[in-house]
């Protein structure tokens, strides 16, 4: 069987520019595990999970709500003000992985099951030759193989 038979066609994707606070609900929305991110129909990262936690486990979006609804611009110097300012604006760009791992619709599905396997990945960007992205293949797509009635 080939991905591209179990692959997930309609893809939700963001772009770049993407407010990571919206990479956030898309992700929380939909309840999927990662979102591939694209600029003129051309994959060039993924964000997952994991991307929006910083290295001491803070969750980025939860953080930056909390600190526009507490914290005052006044009661910050300059440069804090500044850091805040990059924080309320970061984008997908700042936190996608850009070196992601893909496949193609014609390679064979074991190559998710290896990746599943060996790299414990939940989302894995299907793009064509020129690097389009044509789809996602999730756990959930592999999940909905086995359970077809095999005739």
């Amino acid at each position: 069987m080939k991905i591209k038979e179990a692959m997930t066609s309609n893809v939700i994707s963001v772009t770049v520019d993407t407010k990571i606070t919206d990479v956030a609900k898309i992700l929380h929305t939909n309840r999927i595990h990662g979102v591939p991110v694209v600029s003129d129909s051309k994959l060039v990262g993924i964000i997952t999970e994991t991307d929006f936690f910083t290295k001491n486990e803070v969750y980025l979006p939860f953080f930056i709500d909390f600190l526009k609804n507490t914290v005052s611009e006044n009661s910050m110097d300059e440069k804090k003000q500044q850091q805040f300012k990059q924080l309320l604006e970061a984008r997908a760009v700042d936190i996608m992985s850009e070196n992601c791992t893909t496949l193609c619709p014609d390679d064979d599905i074991s190559a998710m099951f290896k990746l599943i396997k060996e790299s414990k990945l939940h989302t894995v960007p299907v793009i064509s030759e020129n690097n389009e992205l044509v789809g996602v293949i999730t756990i959930a797509d592999i999940v909905k193989l086995i359970q077809i009635p095999l005739a």
